[in-house]
């Protein structure tokens, strides 16, 4: 793994805010059986790897649910990681507009366990970005619809990343 910061290698990722850690997520579905992947990478203002966690669910091949999913996953990460200031940013616009309006529709339960979630910290921001801003993300949701159900969680200090 190199020691160059993630916005140093992938110049397509957008820096959050000052002052808040970005989260990036994704999902993926296996065209082969009913497995999918909900990811999310934290990354502090710099682009250096705070942690990163999948969850690998068996029998939803809905690809916004599983995003919506995805959301939430990252909430839990930045839970796990004691951050105040996040921003969510996934490439799903119906989900991100979902979660800014009311939560109805499909996967309904899910936004508003999201925006539920929302109290726990000082400030979250969900934002729509395009997918060439995400390729770690999109890696690594792509390979672990391979593994078993569950979840997995990876936090490491200083600036590494996923070798992926």
């Amino acid at each position: 793994l190199s020691t160059h910061s993630f916005a140093e290698r992938f110049v397509k990722w957008i820096q959050p805010p000052l002052g808040f850690v970005k989260v990036n997520i994704d999902a993926a579905t296996s065209k082969n059986s009913n497995t999918a992947a909900a990811t999310a990478v934290a990354c502090d203002g710099a682009g250096n790897f705070l942690g990163a966690l999948a969850l690998v669910l068996e029998g939803l091949v809905n690809a916004e649910a599983i995003e919506a999913i995805a959301c939430r996953e990252g909430l839990a990460l930045a839970c796990d990681l004691v951050l105040q200031n996040v921003r969510v940013a996934s490439d799903c616009a119906n989900v991100i507009k979902s979660i800014r309006g009311s939560g109805m529709g499909q996967y309904g339960p899910i936004v508003r366990g999201i925006n539920a979630r929302r109290a726990s910290f000082t400030r979250v921001e969900f934002v729509h970005e395009g997918r060439d801003s995400n390729g770690d993300e999109h890696r690594l949701a792509r390979s672990s619809v391979w593994s078993p159900a569950g979840r997995r969680a990876c936090m490491v200090s200083g600036p590494t990343r996923w070798g992926l």
